[in-house]
């Protein structure tokens, strides 16, 4: 598992270890039924599946797709993927929910093999036993790849010049 610095990926301004890690280490435990350990809100699963991929924890993206949708996916798959990704922002757009569905409209920002992208989606969250899981997503118009401008500001969020930052 990749490493990460004291403030959480998913750009939440909190320390990981206050924000996403303990819903990602809760599925890494054999503790049963440790419902104040999954995320409550369909964000709080965006936002800690998006820091799963960030860390290279791909048995949690896989644990919080819904069961129907899980069966079909393979863990290599998705590592061979995103192996070189590097995520660099989460910024969330809207987020809604009732008792069964939620939905999450994001963009986030990634580098792969030297070249910058841009996700925007359209998330659909179910409920199943008590549990938020992620269902589907619908890809919307901003996605694609980027080339960001020397003197706009960095995809990171650093606030910092593209030119003068980490990317």
């Amino acid at each position: 598992m990749k490493e990460t610095s004291n403030f959480c990926p998913c750009k939440s301004g909190l320390a990981f270890t206050e924000c996403c890690l303990p819903f990602i280490q809760a599925h890494e435990t054999t503790i049963k039924n440790e419902m104040s350990l999954t995320p409550p809100t369909p964000e709080k699963l965006m936002r800690s599946r998006y820091c799963a991929y960030a860390i290279q924890n791909y048995h949690y993206i896989i644990n919080t797709y819904t069961a129907s949708k899980a069966k079909s996916l393979s863990i290599n798959v998705i590592e061979n993927d995103c192996q070189h990704t590097q995520w660099l922002n989460l910024q969330i757009i809207h987020s809604s929910e009732s008792t069964e569905k939620g939905e999450v409209e994001f963009v986030a920002f990634y580098k792969d093999k030297g070249e910058f992208f841009c996700m925007h989606e359209r998330s659909l969250f179910i409920k199943e036993l008590g549990q938020w899981k992620y269902h589907t997503g619908k890809v919307l118009d901003k996605t694609g790849k980027l080339k960001p401008e020397r003197n706009k500001l960095c995809l990171c969020g650093s606030g910092k010049k593209f030119k003068r930052c980490c990317c």
